[in-house]
């Protein structure tokens, strides 16, 4: 009580799963390979295994160049805030594969894309 202690602040939205990205970078990663990270239904299962913690969540229909994704809320703001995360960590010199069906990977694939033509 009463003591300072060091702590480090982890940026990177709104989920573990992009903050680990920023672990990861924190902790020397470069070359960074995701896997899971799809942020959207497949078919009516929201994980890859059961977890009732987010049996009851609400989804909504997100539309990606003409794609539409079932989401739980909070994918979907965890896939906006992967938009900003991805160019963010490319600029830290990251080099960042996210592999996979998905929201997230087909987010991932429209900015390297962009990336590209750029």
């Amino acid at each position: 009580e009463g003591v300072d202690k060091p702590c480090v602040i982890v940026p990177g939205g709104c989920t573990v799963g992009l903050r680990s990205l920023w672990l990861g970078f924190g902790s020397g990663f470069r070359k960074i390979h995701v896997y899971g990270l799809d942020s959207s239904y497949a078919g009516d299962e929201h994980h890859a295994y059961p977890q009732a913690l987010n049996d009851t969540d609400t989804t909504i229909a997100v539309v990606v160049n003409h794609k539409r994704y079932l989401c739980a809320k909070w994918m979907a703001r965890q896939a906006n805030d992967f938009i900003g995360c991805y160019p963010q960590l490319r600029d830290f010199g990251v080099k960042l594969w996210v592999h996979g069906d998905g929201l997230i990977p087909d987010l991932y694939r429209n900015l390297r894309e962009r990336d590209k033509a750029a």
